[in-house]
């Protein structure tokens, strides 16, 4: 079941004045995470996009091939790494995941899609993100 869409907020802003909430995601968590480095941030999570923009997919198949390992391994990496940039629902979601895929080899087809939501979501806010700074940076 689809959940809403996540309203961008207007929390708590960075030095540059950049919203860090942002459709659930708390980048001022995430800022946090890598000591306050926004150049390491938005290098780290352009990467991010980069890599596993296509994991839903990728999960899919290495479901479908009946590789629980790879699939397992890919939960923990994607829950780690949601969890440094703070999207703890996407990271609580892997978790979850990770844990189903070791105890029964497989997810149920609710739970590819809640991760597939969540990994689009957890992206969206990046752009939005990345956008922001953007527009900030051409604005000085």
């Amino acid at each position: 079941m689809a959940e809403p869409a996540r309203p961008l907020t207007t929390s708590p802003t960075s030095k540059r004045g950049q919203t860090l909430e942002i459709l659930g995601v708390d980048f001022q968590m995430a800022l946090h995470n890598h000591d306050q480095d926004e150049f390491l941030l938005n290098r780290l999570t352009q990467d991010f996009v980069e890599i596993h923009g296509g994991s839903a997919d990728t999960l899919n198949q290495w479901l479908e091939a009946g590789d629980a390992e790879q699939a397992t391994r890919l939960m923990h990496n994607i829950a780690g790494v949601a969890g440094s940039f703070g999207a703890t629902k996407l990271m609580d979601s892997c978790r979850k995941f990770e844990r189903q895929i070791q105890d029964c080899g497989e997810l149920r087809s609710d739970h590819t899609e809640t991760f597939e939501l969540e990994l689009n979501n957890l992206i969206k806010a990046i752009e939005h993100y990345h956008s922001d700074g953007d527009q900030k940076a051409s604005q000085r």
